[in-house]
């Protein structure tokens, strides 16, 4: 019994140790792949790219932070390292991270989070917008439970694309953008869903729709900061 406990002991402090040396790694890893959804939505380099390459990417964007509510920049919180998934448990969207593409003092691409209820899990994925801020330049789902080979099509390349072009809203400021398969909207404003999936997709529909729905307030306020240059 007394080496049973020992060896029970000793296990116990290796497996304790190996978890705090690797958490540091895992954290850092976890880090680069959403950095890679981010920078892979916002166009500048592929799903392929290498860490570096999407590191490299990454601190090129200018990563910012918002107040929902009011749309002000909050300055003191660094947008670069920010994730309002983990750290607005208790406040759900307070602060919302915001990531912009930014050429020759234009905003190119606003990039920002989106998550919602999947059918058996929550979607989580990043959607960018050109600088009109109305059109879908591409959607990337970052991480969902859903059902392998079923609802998990919607990481498909081909379904996804169907969004790039895509306007959010139409003439009179109306949101439009549906993922529906009896829908009626005009094509620009039309997603298809996907056979056997019909839920799962629907779901990406609506998550995109309240985020948007969310972001409001930043957006009018980067339309400002657009029309009157980058300054904060």
């Amino acid at each position: 019994m007394i080496i049973v406990v020992c060896v029970a002991l000793v296990c116990s402090a290796l497996v304790t140790t190996a978890v705090q040396i690797l958490h540091p790694i895992q954290a850092a890893y976890a880090a680069i792949e959403r950095n890679r959804a981010i920078v892979v939505a916002a166009g500048l380099v592929s799903s392929e790219a290498d860490d570096a390459e999407v590191v490299a990417a990454f601190l090129t964007l200018d990563a910012r932070v918002m107040a929902r509510d009011s749309g002000r920049w909050v300055e003191e919180i660094d947008g670069r390292t920010y994730d309002h998934w983990k750290v607005d448990a208790d406040q759900p969207g307070r602060y919302l991270p915001v990531y912009l593409v930014v050429n020759d003092g234009q905003i190119d691409r606003v990039v920002v989070p989106v998550d919602g209820k999947g059918m058996w899990s929550t979607l989580y994925g990043f959607l960018a917008l050109k600088s009109d801020l109305n059109t879908i330049s591409s959607l990337v789902i970052y991480e969902h439970g859903e059902t392998p080979g079923i609802g998990d099509r919607i990481q498909d390349p081909q379904w996804l694309a169907q969004w790039q072009g895509k306007r959010l809203r139409d003439a009179g400021g109306a949101l439009k953008i549906d993922v529906s398969p009896d829908t009626v909207l005009p094509e620009i404003h039309r997603i298809d869903t996907i056979t056997g999936a019909t839920v799962t997709a629907r779901a990406v529909g609506r998550m995109v729709q309240d985020r948007i729905q969310e972001y409001d307030a930043i957006l009018q306020q980067l339309s400002l900061t657009a029309a009157g240059g980058q300054s904060r």
